[in-house]
Order: C-alpha cells, then structure tokens, then sequence
C-alpha cells in the first residue's frame, strides 16, 4: 500500500512572517475606575449551647440497642458466607477445569512422553 506525500513538512518562512491583522473596532481603556463600596458585615448572635438536665436515653436503652446491632451484624454476616459459598460453588467447575486444561497443554508442550521420544 503506497503512502500519501505531503508537499512540505516545514512552514515556509514567508508564511510564518505575515502580518497579523488588527481590529477594526477601538478599545477604549480606563485608568481610574470607582473603588468598590465596603460594606459592613454584622454577625448574627447565636444561642448559647445548654446541656440538658437530663439524657434522653438510659443505660438500658444503649444495651438493648446494642444486642439488636449485634443481632443484626451476625446475621449479616451469615448471609455473606452463605452468599460466598454459593459462589465458590459455582466458580469452581470452571476453575478445575481450567487448571486440567493448563497442566495438560504444559505437558504436550515440554514434557516428552515415551511414545514420543520412540518417534
């Protein structure tokens, strides 16, 4: 297949020198422009924090809120390893099947057999 020809792979000097035209339109510049008016900023009072009298939640509240946590987190995690197995189930045939593949192919390629080294 024929590559195309370019005609010139470096500008020639005279286009690279011309001259660059300029706007028609003036522009009108300023030296002195009004300086931006400050304004005052006031901050806005804020209550001061109260600590309540007393908590909203007692001991047992906490207990009984970390038992259900807890409950939660074990059965969590219950699913994930039932999740987990059927996944490793059903990956490994293919992974089996993969490594017997490789082992053989490996032993076609480098390992002669007997019948092999007779030929």
């Amino acid at each position: 297949m024929a590559t195309r020809r370019r005609s010139t792979a470096i500008k020639s000097a005279k286009a690279a020198s011309a001259p660059v035209k300029k706007s028609s339109v003036p522009t009108i510049v300023t030296k002195y422009s009004k300086p931006i008016e400050i304004k005052n900023v006031t901050e806005t009072p804020t209550a001061a924090r109260v600590r309540p009298e007393q908590p909203n939640l007692t001991l047992a509240d906490y207990t009984a809120d970390i038992k259900v946590r807890w409950e939660i987190h074990v059965w969590e995690t219950q699913e994930l390893w039932a999740d987990m197995k059927k996944g490793y189930q059903f990956a490994q045939p293919f992974v089996v099947k993969t490594i017997d593949y490789l082992k053989d192919s490996y032993d076609r390629a480098f390992n002669e057999t007997e019948e092999q080294k007779a030929n």
